[in-house]
């Protein structure tokens, strides 16, 4: 069983062979998700990784410390726009 520091590279290494539309799927899919532990941590940092290095413009749902994970978000050229409910 990997430990969270081997399961966050082996995420961001899978991250990289995803397009913009799946890496914005996987943080859709979390929204809601009220679990938690080290393994989901590790999960969502490095979705929030991978949302700089794309450079997308995260700053309606995060800064460089967080992400809000309350809505689901859509890709308009490299900015990320929370969906209107």
């Amino acid at each position: 069983m990997l430990d969270k520091h081997e399961y966050y590279k082996d995420t961001l290494e899978r991250f990289l062979q995803l397009s913009d539309s799946e890496i914005i799927y996987a943080f859709n899919r979390e929204v809601g998700n009220q679990g938690w532990g080290s393994i989901r941590a590790a999960y969502l940092a490095a979705i929030h990784k991978e949302f700089s290095r794309r450079n997308f413009d995260f700053s309606e749902i995060g800064d460089q410390q967080s992400l809000s994970f309350k809505r689901k978000v859509n890709l308009f050229g490299n900015k990320l726009v929370p969906v209107s409910e």
